[in-house]
């Protein structure tokens, strides 16, 4: 379905979460679909679509309930499937979800009542390689047991998160925390989503999952009302890859990374000999005391263009509100087309610049081509004496100083 369709397919459920009513008809034990569901999957097994509005019922035992998913699930395109409150769909060891819709007859999971956070989602755990294409799932995305484990209408459990999981031209709506939670999950190919209605982020992504992230609606500025409670996608994390080659890329809203929720933590840190290239266009906005790290061998490719270059910038237009990018023993990297504003640090931070770069154990050089540093509360590049790396600058402008600190500190003739 592309992502017009979903929106012209949804617009009767937005009178309906505006209203908190049951998602669709019926009534008794079933709410109007074909089966109950209450056993777990031990075997394969498929899920059909039949005549009725809803043909699948997942009931609540009154708590939180889980149904386990451990062995190979088939969803035909058109099925329905209804979840009572507090449910999780776990898919676990052994476990795999293979929903094919079609733009006609998308695979549905939605909520008994059209609430946001009604039920808890699709839960991964050491699962088996999945796809989701042409799916909704609606009015998921409650908070488990108050833990940031399945917190998501798409989540998982931890780290490595087992095989991947593919979303594609889907819609993920209404949850009361986010609707992608990539932290525990091994996310495959996600694109063509519209991700709307959520109190908080559309996505929250580790920085090894960032790397997926296609195209789509990420602030569900698609659906008339439906837009995130946070505008960006949440990302942090180390990226610790050897030899890995990483793509950022600009999906249409900025990348954030906070320290407020020390579940995920609050830095990004490219280490171990791993390559991240930054595409045109992207924006990273980064909150108070974060910072962007490339350690041990890793690389940075921040190639930005004139009409599209790459940012970084505080949250607050303060001198200072984040710490900056640090280079520590990496490899070579390039900063061009790239604006890096509001960053420094505190005073009597020791790494005393918007951009600091420890050469000691470093190899190649970091080159800064066309970079406009702003709002600095410390040197523009602070680069240390000793060490062997090279640093060279082709054009870096500093722009309303504050520290009065050189533009460029270190060993620079």
């Amino acid at each position: 379905m592309t992502r017009n369709g979903l929106v012209i397919g949804l617009l009767a459920l937005v009178l309906v979460a505006c209203s908190g009513q049951p998602a669709s008809g019926g009534g008794g034990d079933t709410v109007g679909c074909r089966e109950t569901l209450v056993a777990d999957v031990t075997t394969s097994q498929t899920l059909t679509n039949g005549p009725e509005s809803c043909d699948y019922y997942i009931p609540s035992d009154g708590s939180d309930t889980t149904l386990e998913v451990r062995a190979d699930l088939t969803i035909q395109p058109g099925t329905v499937i209804r979840v009572g409150s507090n449910v999780r769909i776990r898919i676990g060891a052994s476990g795999s979800i293979t929903a094919l819709g079609s733009d006609s007859a998308p695979i549905v999971f939605e909520g008994e009542v059209a609430e946001q956070g009604y039920w808890y989602g699709l839960c991964f755990h050491d699962n088996l390689e999945s796809r989701l294409d042409h799916v909704e799932i609606l009015w998921a995305g409650n908070l488990w047991t108050g833990s940031h484990v399945c917190n998501g209408a798409i989540s998982g459990v931890s780290a490595p998160g087992g095989e991947p999981v593919h979303v594609t031209n889907s819609l993920i709506r209404g949850s009361r925390t986010s609707g992608l939670s990539a932290f525990g999950v091994n996310l495959g190919e996600f694109s063509n989503n519209v991700l709307a209605d959520h109190r908080l982020y559309g996505a929250r992504v580790s920085t090894s999952n960032l790397n997926a992230l296609g195209s789509g609606d990420y602030l569900g500025n698609t659906i008339a009302g439906a837009e995130n409670g946070r505008p960006y996608i949440h990302v942090s994390g180390t990226l610790s890859a050897s030899g890995a080659d990483h793509t950022w890329r600009d999906v249409g809203a900025p990348y954030f990374v906070t320290t407020d929720d020390a579940s995920y933590g609050g830095n990004i840190i490219i280490t171990d000999g791993a390559t991240v290239s930054i595409e045109p266009g992207v924006t990273f906005v980064m909150d108070a005391r974060t910072s962007v790290s490339v350690e041990q061998g890793a690389s940075l490719q921040a190639v930005g263009t004139e009409a599209a270059p790459i940012t970084f910038r505080g949250a607050s237009n303060t001198p200072g509100h984040w710490n900056g990018i640090r280079f520590r023993g990496s490899a070579g990297s390039t900063i061009e087309h790239t604006e890096i504003a509001w960053a420094g640090g505190s005073a009597g931070d020791p790494d005393t610049g918007s951009v600091y770069i420890y050469r000691p154990g470093g190899t190649g050089v970091i080159t800064f081509t066309f970079v406009v540093i702003r709002g600095t509360s410390a040197c523009g590049i602070f680069v240390t004496s000793s060490g062997e790396q090279g640093v060279e600058i082709n054009g870096v402008r500093v722009e309303e100083p504050y520290s009065g600190r050189p533009d460029l500190c270190g060993p620079f003739e």
